[in-house]
């Protein structure tokens, strides 16, 4: 099993492509003394620090933030994936458990999905969408 976070590059493909940024963890959330996180807790990743860690052409010459996101969080024996509302779909959550390893054996029953429609989960097209760029006209 696995924990950390994600970028959906294609929501609409049958399988969706993934970006993501992991460690192996326990049910309970913990991971190798070893691991070293960026987010401010200090218990999992921050999405625009590791974008920036991530290869360029990986990136494709994007913002950590224009693709739709989201993180898997394992705490407690309690697994939840925190995701846009836009990618809040069965394709998309299918890839994310491959991706996170959540259907294993030693993985919690239960996954709880958070759909998130803040203003942290909000990438590209919608704040451009928000501010009549680049907005779908009738």
């Amino acid at each position: 099993m696995r924990k950390g976070m994600f970028w959906c590059v294609d929501a609409d493909a049958p399988q969706p492509e993934l970006i993501t940024v992991s460690v192996s963890c326990s049910a309970d959330g913990d991971t190798d003394p070893s691991a070293v996180f960026t987010a401010k807790s200090g218990m999992n990743f921050n999405h625009r620090a590791e974008w920036e860690k991530l290869d360029k052409r990986v990136r494709r010459g994007v913002a950590y933030n224009f693709y739709p996101r989201g993180r898997v969080e394992v705490r407690n024996g309690r697994t939840t994936v925190f995701l846009n509302p836009d990618i809040d779909r069965e394709p998309v959550l299918r890839a994310v458990c491959e991706a996170f390893e959540l259907l294993d054996e030693d993985a919690p029953e239960e996954i709880a999905v958070k759909s998130n429609g803040s203003r942290h989960y909000r990438y590209g097209a919608q704040k451009n969408a928000r501010k009549g760029v680049g907005a779908w006209e009738s």
